[in-house]
C-alpha cells in the first residue's frame, strides 16, 4: 500500500511556447524544460530516501524525456505507463491554438462530463482513467513512489489520495508548474497529507 508519492510534472515543452495545444499532442521538451529536468533530478537525489523504488512516467514525449533526465541521477527501475497521460484534447491534438479554437466546445453542464474537443475526454473520464490505476498501484508491493505526469492528471492524483468528493472536484484545482514537486504522504496519525504543493525553489536561478 502507498504511504508516500511524489509528483512531478514535466518540463517546458514545445506547445507552451510556440502556441500548440497540449493535451495528447506529442511535444518534446524546450532546452529550458531540459534544464528544469535537471535541476529537479539533483533535487530528488539530494532529497529522497533510497527506499523510493519505481519511477512511474507517462508516455508522452514531453514527460517521458523529463523522466529519462531525472532517472539518470535517481537511477530506478522506469515503468512507462499510457494511463498517467494528460486529459486527451481528441481532434485538437497537434494543432494550433488558432485550429483548436475552430473545433473547440463550448462548456456544458455538467463541467464534470464537458469534453472540449471532439473525441476528447471529460474531467470525469480523466479523473477515472487516473483513479483506476493508482487502485491498482496500491494494490502493489509499493510504499514510496514518484510519479512524472501532467497538470490535470496530476490534479487527479491528488482528488484520488485526499479521496475528494467527486461532484465537488470541478471547483477544486491547483497550480502545477512545470518541472515543480508536489510530495502526498500519510503522516504519523495515519492521515493522508500533502506535505508540499508546487514546490519549484530548486529551479530559481537555473537558466
Amino acid at each position: 500500500m502507498l504511504s508516500e508519492i511524489i509528483l512531478v510534472r514535466h518540463g517546458e515543452a514545445d506547445h507552451m511556447i510556440k502556441n500548440l495545444t497540449g493535451g495528447w499532442s506529442n511535444v518534446h521538451l524546450t532546452p529550458k524544460g531540459r534544464i528544469q529536468a535537471q535541476k529537479t533530478a539533483k533535487f530528488l537525489y539530494s532529497t529522497l530516501a533510497a527506499d523510493f523504488i519505481t519511477l512511474y512516467s507517462s508516455d508522452l514525449a514531453r514527460a517521458l524525456e523529463t523522466s529519462n533526465i531525472i532517472n539518470s541521477d535517481l537511477d530506478k527501475t522506469l515503468k512507462i505507463i499510457k494511463e498517467l497521460r494528460e486529459l486527451s484534447n481528441g481532434d485538437a491534438k497537434n494543432l494550433t491554438q488558432k485550429e483548436a479554437k475552430e473545433i473547440y466546445i463550448s462548456p456544458t453542464e455538467p463541467l464534470l462530463d464537458w469534453i472540449p474537443y471532439p473525441n476528447g475526454e471529460s474531467w470525469r473520464m480523466l479523473y477515472n482513467r487516473i483513479s483506476q490505476f493508482m487502485e491498482e498501484v496500491n494494490l502493489k508491493d509499493e510504499a514510496r513512489i514518484i510519479i512524472v505526469s501532467h497538470g490535470n492528471a496530476i490534479c487527479a492524483i491528488i482528488h484520488w489520495w485526499l479521496k475528494l468528493d467527486f461532484e465537488k472536484i470541478n471547483h477544486i484545482s491547483y497550480d502545477i508548474d512545470p518541472c515543480s514537486v508536489s510530495r502526498l504522504r500519510i503522516n504519523n496519525w495515519g492521515d493522508k497529507t500533502i506535505s508540499y504543493l508546487n514546490q519549484t525553489l530548486h529551479l530559481r536561478n537555473s537558466y
